[in-house]
């Protein structure tokens, strides 16, 4: 029964598909600050402060019941300025270990939605709620089919999902251990 929009950075405006596309979008100005030059922080600041204005402007005319916020620097700009309008903010941590800018954001929350029972860093005197890992309907289907045979002419599929702090992991363990796996 809630309408709802999208306001993210420039690389998600209307660069959505399916259900999540037919939501209206917002783009507003978001900036990185970790591991680059003074400089590019400096622009970074401004970028992000501007956004803010963006974001303050369309959550004042919107007047949204919360804004949602999911984590990293394109989520900032929104989730500040619902902090400063006093307009009712929850954050949502999908991994284990909370973000930079979760963190932070955490501190001035309504509440908190944690896919884990136990998430590093998250703050301490906020309501909590355990939501589970957020999947597509199409992947939570597959839940208790069997695996599809396979052979020598049928391909051998095989999904990987995660990223964020473990995109390390994935990005070289994972390739290292399915050249492991026997050729049959």
């Amino acid at each position: 029964g809630y309408r709802v929009e999208l306001i993210t950075d420039s690389r998600g405006k209307d660069n959505y598909k399916g259900r999540l596309g037919e939501i209206p979008n917002h783009a507003v100005l978001a900036g990185a600050l970790v591991g680059k030059s003074r400089l590019f922080k400096i622009k970074s600041l401004i970028k992000t402060a501007v956004g803010i204005l963006q974001a303050g402007r369309l959550i004042f005319k919107k007047k949204p019941a919360c804004v949602i916020g999911f984590g990293g620097y394109a989520s900032f700009p929104s989730c500040m300025a619902a902090i400063l309008l006093g307009t009712d903010l929850v954050i949502h941590e999908q991994n284990s270990v909370m973000s930079r800018t979760n963190r932070f954001l955490g501190r001035y929350a309504t509440a908190v939605a944690a896919s884990f029972k136990k998430t590093k860093y998250a703050p301490a005197g906020r309501k909590t709620v355990q939501t589970g890992m957020p999947i597509r309907k199409a992947i939570a289907e597959l839940y208790g089919r069997p695996y599809p045979k396979t052979g020598k002419t049928l391909p051998f599929n095989m999904l990987v999902l995660g990223g964020s702090q473990g995109a390390k992991v994935f990005a070289e363990v994972i390739p290292q251990a399915i050249k492991m796996l026997a050729s049959k």
